[in-house]
């Protein structure tokens, strides 16, 4: 999936190092330890109270393999951009839809078919 942010495109993909990166921002806690794991599962719960902080976590998981990457401010403008143009909830459905393909990431965010 390509997305373009401050007027720069970049490929998200949402493979292992998208998985791998998603767990070191937030893997999720056992007995107040760090498991390394579950961070889809917290992104489900992010998804639906419709924080954008879950996308924007997805945005930097998902170009972590880029030579160059969005910068936080880039991603505030773009996040604020699809708001105030009304293109919030499809961009970020159209990105949910694709990590759904991801047969690793249906599984990591528990999803039933």
């Amino acid at each position: 999936m390509i997305l373009t942010i401050g007027g720069r495109e970049y490929t998200l993909r949402f493979g292992l190092g998208f998985l791998r990166e998603m767990n070191k921002l937030h893997s999720a806690e056992l007995e107040g330890m760090k498991t390394g794991y579950g961070a889809m599962t917290l992104f489900n719960a992010g998804q639906a109270l419709n924080d954008p902080m879950a996308f924007v976590d997805i945005i930097k998981a998902g170009t972590v393999n880029e030579p160059q990457k969005p910068s936080n401010e880039a991603i505030e403008a773009y996040l604020e951009d699809l708001i105030e143009t009304d293109k919030y909830d499809q961009t970020i459905q159209e990105i949910v839809d694709e990590l759904k393909t991801s047969p690793l990431l249906k599984k990591a965010m528990n999803l039933v078919e």
